[in-house]
């Protein structure tokens, strides 16, 4: 059964930004040595809050702390005059950390690169970062015809002007409900076996966004401004992450090959790297699994020590 989380609006950065809030349930995680952090989840690209439904109220749970998720710019719930660019989106998550204070940042596939780089630009605000299944840098090899196939597609939606009538037309063309399934479906999800609560949430929010017009431009800007950064600075960035870091990642991720976040676990080794047998979205594939690693990450992690000076 889902639990269903307490829906409400913050002024951040300009936007009035929809939060999901799952609060622990009376008892949960008694004994616990101190009190933890507060937990932001971030959502990938064309998802909302609702991605994390089957897993929020989990984590709220296991660590006895107020979850979070939230929309950004153009997806979900959250309004706002700005464009729903990657510097934007950082912004506006940047914002809402510095309104309730160090935290605990868990974000999933674009989500996750904002959540990087809000942990590079907020150091002081994010306590520990988890990524799951993100975007991240390319490496210099031969991509797979999947992973081919794939950057073509993302290359034709940040095409200028052309990219969100193409978006839009695919979705007129499709329908909600195929939208969704065919999302699903792309990221190794079955939507025949998928919650139906879940996905029925999913698909009425996508009838209204693509009704509400924008949903298009919005998937185009976070496509065109992303791309780039993962194949220019975002190495560097990784580099440059404070925060105690854990990177989840399903092995049979279609979207994001699992060799690229081999690759960031070389560069940055203290970097705890755990593989889930899953597609490249855990939080719907393998929800118990993705709480219980998380969460024994966090409890078993030790405090992240100050800074020295010179």
């Amino acid at each position: 059964m889902i639990a269903e989380p307490r829906s409400h609006y913050v002024r951040v950065d300009g936007a009035r930004m929809h939060v999901a809030e799952w609060l622990p349930t009376s008892g949960a995680h008694a004994g616990a040595d101190r009190d933890p952090l507060p937990v932001v989840l971030v959502h990938g690209l064309g998802g909302c809050t609702i991605n994390w439904y089957l897993v929020g109220q989990l984590f709220a749970d296991a660590l006895g702390t107020t979850v979070s998720a939230v929309d950004l710019i153009g997806f979900g719930r959250t309004t706002t005059t700005a464009r729903s660019t990657l510097d934007a989106n950082t912004r506006l998550l940047a914002a809402y950390l510095r309104s309730i204070g160090p935290a605990v940042l868990v974000g999933n596939s674009m989500g996750g690169t904002v959540a990087l780089r809000c942990a590079v630009r907020e150091p002081d605000h994010v306590d520990s970062l988890v990524l799951v299944n993100p975007a991240l840098p390319l490496v210099r090899r031969m991509p797979s015809p999947r992973h081919l196939r794939n950057l073509a597609v993302f290359a034709a939606a940040s095409i200028p002007m052309a990219g969100p009538w193409l978006i839009d037309a695919r979705a007129r063309r499709l329908g909600a409900e195929r939208v969704v399934d065919v999302s699903l479906r792309a990221s190794g999800v079955d939507p025949g076996s998928f919650d139906s609560g879940v996905r029925d949430a999913l698909i009425e929010l996508t009838a209204t966004r693509y009704a509400d017009g924008g949903a298009g431009r919005a998937y185009h800007d976070a496509i065109r401004t992303t791309l780039p950064y993962l194949a220019t600075t975002m190495a560097s960035d990784v580099a440059t992450v404070r925060a105690r870091t854990l990177v989840v990642h399903g092995r049979d991720d279609p979207l994001v090959p699992l060799a690229l976040a081999e690759a960031v676990s070389r560069q940055r080794p203290d970097w705890r790297i755990e593989v889930l047998e899953c597609g490249h979205l855990p939080l719907f594939e393998a929800p118990d699994l993705l709480v219980e690693v998380v969460a024994g990450w966090l409890r078993g992690a030790p405090a992240r020590p100050e800074p020295t000076t010179a």
